[in-house]
């Protein structure tokens, strides 16, 4: 017996596959509003430090309006707490006075609302007076 000699098949080039970068879901442009303490105590005639932050997202760079509303029983009380301008993230303190004439044991209710670019978001707050 007589060995044949077989051909051996060409060597084949082997090319990796292209990676395609996944598409980068877009963040429509909005914010966050935090404020803090969300619920703390005060003496009548005293003063609360309230600090609000404000963390852009999806390249957010308008300009906010900055209200709060305060209710005690059937009382509403309106602050301007002015404008923020970019660029963000930016954080501010607050200070809210604490009528002297508020009677101990009622709760004042409080929404923060910042409007800019067509976005409206609220924080929360609850104060008691002691």
């Amino acid at each position: 017996m007589q060995a044949t000699a077989s051909a051996l098949p060409s060597p084949v080039a082997t090319v990796p596959p292209t990676l395609s970068p996944l598409p980068t879901p877009s963040v429509p442009p909005g914010f966050t509003l935090a404020i803090e303490p969300q619920e703390t105590e005060a003496e009548p005639g005293s003063g609360i430090a309230y600090h609000l932050s404000v963390v852009p997202e999806g390249g957010f760079n308008e300009t906010l309006t900055l209200v709060l509303d305060v209710r005690a029983l059937f009382v509403t009380q309106r602050y301007d707490l002015g404008t923020l301008a970019p660029p963000y993230p930016q954080s501010l303190i607050y200070r809210l006075e604490v009528p002297a004439t508020l009677p101990s044991g009622i709760t004042l209710e409080g929404t923060l609302r910042a409007e800019g670019g067509g976005i409206v978001h609220e924080a929360d707050i609850l104060l008691h007076v002691r």
